[in-house]
C-alpha cells in the first residue's frame, strides 16, 4: 500500500441527508481538501492499462461458443477486436466516508488521466452517459445501493466492456482509495496499488458541532418524528462500521438507545400515535424477487432502520436512514467526539475485506442475505437461516468462516451429493439454507462471539472437476488457512467460466 502526503479529505458533518422527501436541511459544512502531491491518479491510470494489455496477453478468452457468448447476453469487444469500452462506476453517497462531491472529483481525475494514456484500442465512455443509465436503472427499480453494478449493467448499456470501480475505506493513517477493473464477464483486468490519503487535522470551527450521546439520540430521534408523520412501526436493521458489514458493540448500545427515544417521540397521549418496534425480517412470500432490504413488509407506513458509521480525527461520523417499502428513503446524520462513548468498544477487531473485495464483479446477480436481512447480528444459539437468489442459473458454491477460525464447505455437502449429480441453481428462485434439499442441517449459532462470515461463488458452467479435491463439498473438515484466502483468485482462474460471487457478513454476540 503506497502512501501519499498533503492530501486531506471532505468530512461528512452534522446535518441531513434526504432521499425522495420533501423536508427542510441544514447547511453542512466541508473540511478544506489539498491539492494530491505527485502524479497519484495518472499512477492509477498507467497501473490500469498495464494490468489490462497483460492480462490480455496471458488469458484465453473466457468464451469460446456460441452458447457461452448466448449466456453473458452480448458479443464482448476482446472476441471480435473491437475497442474495449470502459466506464467508471460513480461512489455510492452512503457508502462513503467523505462528501460525494469529493469522490466524484477523484473519479474525475482518473477519467482525465486514461484519456491522456489511453491508446486506440481503449474507449472510455462519457460519465454522463453512464449516469443516465444508472438513473434510468434507479428509477425503475433495476438497481439499488446493494446490487451487483455489472449485472445491472449487463441489461442497460450495451456499449460498456468493463467496469472501472473505486473502493475507499478508512484505516490508520487516512483514506485508502485504489481502483480495480473488471470486464463484463467478471473476469479483473487490472488492479491498482492502494494509496493512503492522509485526512487533514480539523480546525475549531468544525469541532463546534459535535455532539454528546445523548444530543446525538435526541437530535435524531426528533428529526424523524418531525418529518415521519404516517409512520407506524419500524423494523430494526443493522448499525455497521465502515464497510465491513460487521456491527461492534457501539452499534448497539447506539441503536438501543436511539430505538427508544424515537418510540418514546411518537408516543402521544393527546394524538393516540404510538410506534411499534420489531427485529427486521424478510417477507416470506417473495416468490423469487430479488433479496432486497426494503422487501420487509407491505405496508407502507412500516421503515426500516440501517445506519453506518466512520471514525475520522477521534471524531465518530454517524448516519441513520428509515426506509419504507415504496423506496421512500430519510435520512439523519451527525458527529460525535469518541471520547463522548467510553468504556465501550468502536471498531471490529478485524473484517473480511479481503474476501469480500471482488463482491459484486461478476456478470450475474447474486443475492446473498439472511431471513434477518443483510450483515446481521446473532446471539450464541440462534438458528441462522440463509437465503440465496442468482439472476441466472449457476453451479453455486458456499463456504462458512466460522468466529473460531475454521472454515467448512456448507454447499455443496455430502448429504447433497447422495441426491444430486451438480450443484446448479435454478435463477430467478429463492434457495435456502438450511433446507430439506440443499444442506439438511441446523445451522446453529455457536460460541465464541466475534465475526463470521459466509461466501459464496456462482459459475456459468459446472467447475467441480476442475476445483481441488477439498473444494468439492465431499467432507465437512475445515479447510486450511491458504486455501481459503485464495479463494476468489482460485475460482476467478477456471478456464471458461464467468463467475460472480456474494458474502454475507455475521456479527456473533453473547
Amino acid at each position: 500500500m503506497k502512501h501519499v502526503s498533503g492530501i486531506c479529505s471532505a468530512l461528512i458533518v452534522a446535518g441531513l441527508v434526504v432521499a425522495n422527501a420533501a423536508v427542510p436541511t441544514q447547511a453542512q459544512a466541508q473540511s478544506p481538501v489539498a491539492e494530491p502531491s505527485g502524479n497519484v491518479f495518472e499512477e492509477f491510470a498507467k497501473e490500469i492499462m498495464s494490468g489490462i494489455h497483460s492480462t490480455s496477453r496471458n488469458q484465453s478468452p473466457v468464451m469460446n461458443s456460441s452458447s457461452e457468448k448466448a449466456y453473458l447476453k452480448k458479443d464482448y469487444a476482446y472476441i471480435g477486436g473491437k475497442k474495449l469500452r470502459f466506464a467508471v462506476w460513480p461512489f455510492h453517497k452512503d457508502k462513503i466516508p467523505i462528501a460525494k462531491s469529493i469522490a466524484d472529483g477523484f473519479n474525475d481525475r482518473l477519467l482525465a488521466a486514461l484519456l491522456k494514456t489511453q491508446e486506440g484500442n481503449i474507449e472510455i465512455v462519457a460519465r454522463d452517459a453512464l449516469k443516465a443509465i444508472i438513473a434510468d436503472m434507479s428509477a425503475t427499480g433495476a438497481l439499488d445501493e446493494d446490487d451487483d453494478p455489472i449485472a445491472a449493467l449487463m441489461a442497460k448499456a450495451r456499449n460498456v466492456d468493463a467496469l472501472i470501480q473505486g473502493r475507499m475505506r478508512l484505516v490508520e493513517g487516512g483514506l485508502s482509495l485504489g481502483y480495480k477493473v473488471a470486464r463484463m464477464d467478471g473476469t479483473i483486468l487490472a488492479q491498482t496499488a492502494r494509496v493512503i490519503l492522509p485526512l487533514k487535522a480539523q480546525d475549531k470551527s468544525t469541532l463546534n458541532d459535535l455532539l454528546t450521546v445523548d444530543q446525538a439520540v435526541s437530535q435524531a430521534s426528533n428529526f424523524f418524528a418531525d418529518n415521519l408523520r404516517d409512520i407506524s412501526e419500524v423494523r430494526v436493521g443493522g448499525l455497521h462500521y465502515q464497510e465491513t458489514g460487521l456491527q461492534p458493540p457501539f452499534a448497539a448500545f447506539f441503536k438501543d438507545r436511539f430505538v427508544t427515544a424515537l418510540q418514546a417521540a411518537y408516543s402521544n397521549v393527546l394524538t393516540g400515535r404510538s410506534l411499534k418496534i420489531k427485529e427486521s425480517r424478510l417477507m416470506r412470500e417473495l416468490d423469487g424477487m430479488p433479496l432486497k432490504e426494503n422487501k420487509f413488509s407491505k405496508i407502507q407506513s412500516s421503515y426500516l432502520l440501517t445506519g453506518r458509521y466512520w471514525v475520522l480525527n477521534r471524531v465518530i461520523e454517524l448516519k441513520l436512514t428509515l426506509k419504507n417499502p415504496a423506496g421512500y428513503t430519510l435520512s439523519w446524520s451527525g458527529r460525535m467526539p469518541i471520547s463522548a462513548v467510553k468504556g465501550i468498544r468502536i471498531k471490529p477487531a478485524g473484517d473480511f475485506e479481503h474476501l469480500r473485495e471482488n463482491d459484486g464483479l461478476g456478470p450475474f446477480e447474486f443475492n446473498l442475505t439472511s431471513t434477518r436481512g443483510r450483515n446481521p447480528v446473532y446471539q450464541i444459539g440462534d438458528e441462522m437461516t440463509l437465503l440465496l437468489r442468482l439472476g441466472e442459473d449457476a453451479w453455486t458454491y458456499c463456504f462458512y468462516h466460522q468466529a473460531d477460525g475454521k472454515v467448512i464447505q456448507i454447499f455443496p455437502n455430502p448429504h447433497f451429493w447422495r441426491e444430486f449429480k451438480s450443484p446448479r441453481l435454478a435463477g430467478g428462485k429463492i434457495h435456502s439454507i438450511p433446507g430439506k434439499k440443499l444442506f439438511p442441517f441446523d445451522l446453529k449459532v455457536t460460541a465464541p462471539v466475534g465475526r463470521e462470515l459466509v461466501k459464496c461463488f456462482g459459475a456459468s458452467r459446472d467447475v467441480t472437476e476442475d476445483l481441488p479435491r477439498d473444494l468439492r463439498g465431499r467432507s465437512l473438515k475445515p479447510m486450511s488457512r491458504t486455501r481459503v484466502d485464495n479463494l476468489s483468485a482460485l475460482f476467478r482462474k477456471l478456464p471458461y467460466a464467468a463467475i460472480s460471487e456474494a458474502s454475507l457478513v455475521v456479527t456473533v454476540i453473547e
